[in-house]
């Protein structure tokens, strides 16, 4: 019979099973012999080369297990598995590991029995987590796991720097054509999402700057060469594919305008050229000075899908959500304000005056005037009509930065994933 090596019970070492249901570890070496004993009984044997030899004179005490071979092989398949998990549940690498084993095996082993050789095994392959941004940092340009973390599939840096002070900074990911493509869009939406930033160390957000092309993209064309094509034949009637681009991530440790303008200022040393038409972003307060400073020249437009869900917020907070439920007329007047960005920027003033007019005309500006007031200051005067209208834009919302929220956290494939199974991802 086959001599086998199979992993050990206890998840460490092996033994040697000649596949009758038997099985040996080493006892002990002498004179350049290998003397094995049973793992249950003292029956002896010897091991030559890979070969196992058992006393042919002895007897087990013990019937044979034909089921534990399985087993262990089964545990060992889960923690092999589980090496190389870049992210995701580890209960799923467990269940698939089951569906491939011999159904005995599967009903003498349970996911809490390999749970913490699972967990091991693939934490042995990533470096300590970091606790802070300077740790997480060093280990990303540390040689010693640079070629897996820190760069790109082609080979390139991905890891760019970490920039702001104590309390405000930022880290910073991008690639060489990462940078290229974004240079050479004409627009940029950029939206932070919270679900797919790691667990540690501490972070506030994970900001994405995604470009938009509207040209056909091909491996083999050089980016000047398709914003050139995009430019020349605007006009003309050639069916051009949109495609998004995520093309730059930062994990921020605040949201402040200290940290914002630290960021975009340590992007523009990257790509020194970068200047699109457009760029689309929320109302965040701390946000939009920066880009407005950074990129003067630019529209700068605000999210119409934020500014209907930022009302409609304001509504439940004033206690009309029931009242303009059951009172058309109301319906009719807050509708109308949710499509107010639609107006070019100096006409929504006069819009919002008309508005006001409908009420009092329905006998309703008594109970929405508090919610008037909180459109004509917060959004007309603080925010500024300029930001908010959205009038002949092609691209009213930031939808395509939430599509690319999306496709990350598909991709990551769970919340608040591990730091390196977000680095990997």
């Amino acid at each position: 019979m086959e001599t086998r090596r199979v992993p050990g019970k206890l998840g460490k070492g092996f033994t040697y099973t000649n596949g009758d249901g038997y099985f040996f570890k080493i006892n002990g070496r002498r004179n350049g012999n290998v003397y094995m004993k049973c793992t249950e009984c003292n029956m002896r044997g010897k091991l030559e080369g890979e070969r196992l030899i058992v006393n042919a004179t002895g007897l087990h005490s013990h019937p044979p297990d034909y089921v534990t071979e399985k087993v262990l092989l089964l545990k060992q398949d889960c923690k092999e598995e589980a090496k190389k998990m870049l992210g995701g549940k580890i209960q799923s690498v467990f269940t698939q590991a089951c569906d491939r084993a011999d159904e005995g095996a599967r009903s003498e082993i349970t996911f809490e029995s390999c749970r913490s050789s699972m967990y091991r095994a693939r934490s042995e392959q990533h470096p300590p987590v970091p606790q802070d941004f300077e740790e997480f940092e060093s280990s990303l340009v540390d040689q010693r796991y640079s070629d897996k973390y820190g760069k790109c599939p082609d080979g390139s840096l991905m890891t760019r720097g970490l920039v702001g002070p104590s309390g405000h900074r930022s880290l910073v990911f991008t690639s060489d054509l990462m940078l290229n493509i974004m240079v050479a869009a004409l627009w940029l939406f950029i939206d932070g999402t919270f679900a797919s930033r790691p667990d540690t160390p501490p972070s506030r957000q994970l900001l994405v700057i995604s470009a938009l092309y509207q040209g056909m993209v091909r491996n083999e064309l050089k980016v000047e060469f398709i914003r050139k094509l995009t430019v020349t034949y605007a006009n003309l009637r050639i069916l051009f594919f949109l495609q998004l681009f995520p093309v730059c991530y930062a994990l921020m440790e605040s949201k402040s305008e200290v940290a914002y303008r630290a960021l975009f200022a340590f992007v523009k040393d990257l790509a020194p050229s970068l200047a699109p038409e457009n760029i689309v972003t929320d109302y965040e307060a701390a946000f939009v000075p920066v880009i407005r400073d950074v990129f003067p020249s630019t529209i700068h437009q605000g999210c119409w899908f934020h500014f209907c869900q930022a009302l409609h917020r304001h509504l439940g907070f004033l206690g009309l959500i029931t009242f303009v439920k059951r009172n058309f007329n109301a319906l009719t007047v807050i509708r109308m304000c949710y499509v107010l960005p639609l107006l070019p920027s100096n006409k929504m003033i006069f819009g919002l005056n008309a508005i006001e007019y409908v009420a009092h005309m329905n006998g309703i500006l008594g109970e929405l005037q508090p919610f008037l007031d909180y459109v004509r200051e917060t959004w007309m005067v603080r925010i500024g009509t300029d930001l908010v209208s959205v009038h002949r834009s092609k691209h009213r919302t930031n939808n395509f930065s939430e599509s690319s929220h999306k496709a990350l956290q598909d991709r990551i494939g769970t919340i608040r994933p591990g730091v390196w199974d977000f680095v990997s991802k």
